[in-house]
């Protein structure tokens, strides 16, 4: 039996993301008070700031890289074996579970699954922290004057009945462009992972995101965001000496920079 690969290093990434166009995350409509918005945005209920659940980052990136074709090099993102067709016909889409390339690797695969063989290979690498409002970004949003609430403001949307043409309005909450969020994301190191291929995947994922959109009604203008690559640090924590080594990721970047076409 070879002996289980050990943990070597933690990389913790951090980033800036700003809101380009009104973002709309759903949250709980328990309690909604009259008068309030139909589809409100997960909110800290501490604070009652909106925040971006990493749940809804990481699942998102990975969606977009198995799209873009990063994951399974032998079949490319429209393998069989994970593209499917629902009830209705229509083409459906599942996550990667190879485990064996980047993807699977950096994300995961379901422990039902990552059969003995795919090991520790088949084990999620990567944690998303919810992404918080950043405190500046917040105290300058106090002093916004349109908001419809607190951090937040609101927009009505008219659906047609295509048959008799009533109207059905409904309000959407939605985090206003120019809201800044914290983004934290930490990526696990075990033996003979190669790290450089993880931090490219990541920021490829970044600009995956950048040109495509986040949350809810996407393809009405909402989500569309930015990360800054200017803010992207990262620091490697060595698990045997704790101690913390700040990455050159200016390469990476580099290679990741979109250029523009002159034709």
């Amino acid at each position: 039996m070879s002996c289980p690969q050990i943990l070597r290093k933690k990389i913790v990434v951090k980033a800036v993301l700003e809101t380009l166009s009104g973002l709309h995350i759903g949250g709980s409509d328990v309690g909604l008070k009259i008068g309030g918005a139909d589809k409100v945005v997960v909110k800290d209920p501490g604070t009652g700031r909106p925040y971006i659940p990493g749940s809804s980052l990481k699942g998102k990136i990975r969606c977009l890289l198995e799209k873009a074709g990063y994951c399974c090099p032998s079949g490319g993102p429209f393998q069989e074996s994970y593209h499917d067709r629902g009830e209705r016909g229509k083409p459906r889409w599942g996550s990667c579970q190879c485990g064996k390339c980047l993807v699977c690797q950096l994300f995961g695969v379901a422990a039902e699954k990552a059969g003995g063989e795919l090991n520790i290979r088949a084990a999620g690498r990567l944690i998303f922290r919810d992404a918080q409002l950043s405190e500046k970004s917040a105290k300058e949003m106090e002093n916004w004057r349109y908001l419809s609430a607190p951090y937040v403001e609101a927009k009505t949307e008219v659906s047609i009945d295509r048959v008799t043409s009533a109207a059905n309005p409904r309000n959407f909450e939605r985090v206003p462009a120019g809201a800044r969020f914290e983004l934290v994301v930490v990526i696990d190191i075990f033996d003979g992972d190669p790290e450089k291929q993880y931090l490219d995947l990541l920021v490829k994922g970044f600009k995956l995101l950048e040109n495509d959109y986040l949350g809810g009604q996407g393809s009405r203008g909402y989500g569309w965001v930015r990360i800054d690559e200017k803010n992207i640090e990262a620091t490697a924590y060595d698990t045997s000496t704790m101690k913390e080594t700040k990455l050159d990721l200016s390469e990476i970047l580099a290679e990741n920079k979109v250029e523009a076409s002159s034709e």
